[in-house]
């Protein structure tokens, strides 16, 4: 069976997973952006950020969408990434842009994810893998951060456990498999998480992001099975 995000009844418009780009019409009732990533990428970006700029190569970063990794092989596709955090910070992320919102309008935006991933709900090491979403008007992009050097998100995501002004954070990534066996197992963050207030563009879009945060030095691998963006109008 497919993880799949809780869908609340009272949206009045959903994102397929056909890859719509979304409503045609604004509306003053909540809008679910919603996606099974079974059914492809759907126009889904990946990037990562928090590096030093002479040391992307390094990273090794890998990201695709390809079959669910025993014991989940069957279960479908997701959307996967990899990277070698160099120094106890990096951020791996997906970006898409979304329309049909109200031009200039301010949104509650909360969020669900669902993931594979081999950190049990008991494995200690899941401290340091953090799971952050955002939405903002402008598309999510590199930067250089100017202290250091090192390519930043140019959404205030924050660094590590702490929060920016663009993102939340939806917690731990960890699945639902009791113990720490190592072995690939389900889950999802979100739930009763507090809303993110994001501003839609003047052409009534919106650029949704969400990635793993990982504080600590070594590989890290994520499989993302499912997204959902709640947007309700202020």
């Amino acid at each position: 069976m497919r993880y799949l995000p809780t869908l609340l009844t009272t949206a009045c418009a959903v994102l397929a997973a056909c890859g719509d780009r979304g409503p045609t019409q604004p509306s003053n009732d909540p809008i679910t952006f919603s996606f099974d990533f079974n059914a492809g990428e759907q126009g889904w970006i990946a990037d990562f950020v928090d590096f030093p700029t002479d040391r992307e190569g390094d990273v090794g970063f890998v990201s695709d969408h390809r079959s669910l990794p025993p014991p989940l092989d069957g279960a479908g596709k997701a959307l996967y990434h990899e990277g070698l955090n160099l120094s106890d910070d990096l951020f791996m992320y997906y970006k898409r842009q979304v329309d049909g919102l109200e031009p200039g309008a301010s949104y509650r935006v909360t969020f669900h994810v669902g993931f594979a991933t081999r950190l049990g709900r008991d494995c200690a090491a899941g401290l340091g893998l953090l799971l952050k979403a955002g939405a903002v008007a402008d598309e999510p992009v590199r930067v250089i951060g100017t202290a250091e050097g090192w390519y930043r998100l140019s959404a205030d995501k924050g660094g590590g456990a702490v929060v920016g002004s663009e993102a939340v954070l939806l917690g731990e990534i960890r699945n639902d498999d009791p113990g720490c066996s190592g072995e690939f197992g389900l889950g999802m963050l979100g739930e009763g998480v507090g809303p993110l207030v994001a501003t839609a563009g003047e052409d009534g879009s919106i650029w949704l992001f969400f990635g793993e945060e990982s504080v600590f030095e070594g590989f890290h691998e994520l499989h993302y099975t499912a997204f959902e963006a709640v947007c309700e109008k202020l």
